[in-house]
């Protein structure tokens, strides 16, 4: 799905992942196919309260990824530039 320039604002290294997931549930599948460490979130329910306590910065680390690289593969994702 994609959003006018206008609609959107550019998804932050310190968003939790519940509020990337809430405005763009389609990046669930983006962040699964980035890490295998992102397949738990594919659990409703580990999804629902594990992403409230994580920001983006945070699983990026756990996944092994840089936080700014993940931030700009999500923004890309949704059709952003930053």
């Amino acid at each position: 799905m994609t959003r006018s320039k206008m609609d959107q604002e550019p998804i932050l290294a310190s968003w939790t992942i519940h509020e990337v997931l809430a405005r763009y549930p389609e990046l669930l599948e983006t962040l699964i196919a980035l890490s295998p460490a992102f397949s738990k979130l594919r659990n409703p329910l580990l999804r629902r309260v594990q992403s409230r306590l994580v920001t983006v910065a945070q699983a990026a680390q756990l996944a092994g990824l840089e936080p700014a690289a993940l931030v700009r593969q999500l923004n890309a994702a949704v059709g952003g530039n930053t």
